[in-house]
């Protein structure tokens, strides 16, 4: 995987040794599938909040310290691209990576595997909102440099 600068920039003012890329699997079980004995949409989509949300909390800024800081993140846009969904009992492995954030948004990628074979891709734009006024507040990483 090539890193692009923002990913080193990101790296660089959390001054932190945790991954800034997240990866992990997940199996299809039979309560995420459709009728085809595909995943379906939701048990995907589930997936990459699962993934976003425990990545967040590595980062330290998760859902305890959204809470503590009175935010919380809200999902503003996504792109989803599938170019083959997996079976049931199939093992899904996902790498997701937070991108720099610009202005009043932060992006999140996601890439979408079965087995070795990248099968989608995902990106997401997220504001985060203050929990009394519910207007937008500027995007930073709690141990930015400054």
């Amino acid at each position: 995987m090539q890193y692009s600068a923002d990913y080193y920039y990101i790296a660089i003012q959390l001054h932190t040794m945790v991954p800034i890329t997240l990866e992990k699997t997940y199996s299809v079980h039979s309560f995420l599938i459709n009728p085809t004995k595909r995943l379906h949409l939701v048990g995907l989509l589930g997936f990459l909040q699962d993934i976003a949300a425990e990545h967040a909390n590595i980062l330290g800024f998760g859902y305890d310290d959204m809470v503590r800081s009175q935010s919380f993140w809200v999902l503003v846009r996504q792109k989803l691209v599938i170019d083959h969904w997996p079976h049931w009992n199939d093992k899904v492995r996902i790498r997701t990576t937070p991108i720099l954030p610009d202005g009043m948004y932060a992006y999140r990628e996601f890439e979408i595997y079965l087995g070795e074979k990248q099968i989608g891709s995902c990106s997401t734009t997220w504001m985060v909102l203050d929990a009394n006024t519910r207007r937008p507040k500027q995007v930073t990483f709690k141990n930015e440099v400054t």
